[in-house]
Order: C-alpha cells, then structure tokens, then sequence
C-alpha cells in the first residue's frame, strides 16, 4: 500500500466526513507531527471559515513547531508566528496536546 493510501485512510478515519486540503508548498514528506499540526489547523480554519490552513499558521511556524516541540504555552509563544492572540483564537491547547502525546510515544529529542 502506498504512503498516500495510507494517510488517506488514517484521515478518512480520523476525520470521517472531512476533507482536507494541504497547500502543495509544503514538503512532500512531512513527519507524522507536522501531519497531525497541518491536519489540527484545517478543522481550526474550518471552524473559523478561513480559507485555508495556513491563515491560522503558516507552513514555516508548523514546521517550527514540529522543530521545537512545544510542551508549554511559554514554549509554543516562543515560536515565531505563534501569538497569544491566535493561540487563543486557535485553542493552542490542540497542538500542545498533540505534541505532548507525541514526546510520550516517541522522545523529545533536544533542538539546538
């Protein structure tokens, strides 16, 4: 089975009914972290009627993001792109729990 099969049926399980749409800038690989923030900021731009994913964070914050691993409202108001004011716009608690969930299951690796 190819990556594409697969990620369409984690989405269509994950998602259901919802379709998503990633902006053909972003890398052709992406981590299974910057997925999960690409794929958390399409419901939040659905639920805000913005067009697109990248009106809440740009592809450069989320891959900054998926970099930084973000454990704390402090850490993740250190990454550029990230203010208080989209976070909470954006309920930044999402992708604090993400990435939480994703340091339990695989490290947190130090960023230099």
């Amino acid at each position: 089975m190819s990556p594409e099969n697969r990620a369409q049926i984690f989405f269509a399980f994950w998602a259901r009914e919802r379709t998503i749409t990633v902006s053909l800038s972003l890398p052709l690989f992406l981590s299974f972290l910057s997925f999960s923030y690409v794929f958390v900021c399409d419901f939040a731009a659905r639920d805000a009627n913005l067009s697109s994913f990248t009106a809440v964070f740009s592809a450069e914050t989320l891959e900054r993001m998926a970099e930084m691993k973000p454990m704390t409202q402090e850490e993740m108001l250190d990454i550029s792109g990230v203010t208080i004011s989209k976070y909470n716009k954006f309920n930044g608690e999402r992708f604090l729990n993400i990435t939480q969930n994703y340091v339990v299951m695989m490290g947190r690796p130090s960023v230099e």
